[in-house]
């Protein structure tokens, strides 16, 4: 009995954290500044980049960064219950922020012949790629480890 409670709290937080990050992409306008989501949606290749504030674009990325990085360490401790997992994705994910911001000052006064980098860099500032690859990469840590 308790297994299978245990077991429905594991789906139902899983399914709350992946509701969190549902909502935070639905409402990305409202929430977030962001002048290049519809500069990526036209034409941009033969576009110059919009104009944009560059302190503003940098707290709303990194604010959208941190509630991404939060829900993914809260759904990897829902699905492994180990804060030692915990304490190494979050250095993790502070390391990738790091890296990533370095990476989007030097991509957002590229040309137009290299957009397609200041869009992978952005990419990966505001989407939870990095918890797709963390939950199988643990998984199979802990397999690999365990026998």
């Amino acid at each position: 009995m308790q297994k299978n409670k245990n077991l429905f709290l594991t789906i139902s937080g899983v399914f709350i954290c992946v509701l969190f990050f549902a909502l935070i992409r639905f409402f990305q306008n409202q929430l977030f500044y962001d002048p290049f989501i519809i500069f990526f949606k036209t034409d941009y290749k033969n576009a110059s980049l919009p104009d944009y504030e560059f302190l503003k674009l940098f707290f709303s990325y990194s604010l959208r960064f941190l509630l991404n990085s939060l829900i993914s360490i809260v759904l990897i401790f829902i699905i492994f219950r180990e804060k030692e997992v915990v304490k190494i994705c979050i250095i993790l994910f502070f390391a990738i922020y790091l890296i990533l911001l370095l990476a989007s000052v030097f991509t957002l006064n590229l040309n137009s012949e290299n957009y397609m980098l200041w869009f992978y860099v952005r990419r990966f500032i505001i989407q939870p790629l990095f918890v797709i690859l963390f939950i199988p990469g643990i998984y199979y840590q802990k397999k690999v480890v365990s026998k």
